[in-house]
């Protein structure tokens, strides 16, 4: 699980505005949920990669990608 900063519910994304931005990036959400204060989302990367990713709850910034226990993006790194 990652932890995002904290931000009011009010501020936070939709699910559907987060799934909108995210398929226009060329992502595929399968579902998503609320988790540590982050959107966590399962489903496919641009690239097709199947894996879990956290975005920011008010931007919907990037913030990990993880496949099968093996993180392949983490902001910061």
């Amino acid at each position: 699980m990652h932890q995002c900063e904290h931000v009011e519910k009010e501020g936070w994304l939709t699910e559907t505005q987060l799934t909108k931005k995210l398929s226009a990036e060329g992502w595929t959400v399968k579902r998503m949920k609320q988790d540590g204060g982050c959107w966590e989302v399962y489903g496919n990367m641009p690239s097709g990669k199947r894996v879990e990713a956290y975005f920011h709850p008010a931007t919907g910034e990037v913030l990990l990608i993880n496949q099968r226990g093996t993180i392949l993006f983490r902001k910061g790194e």
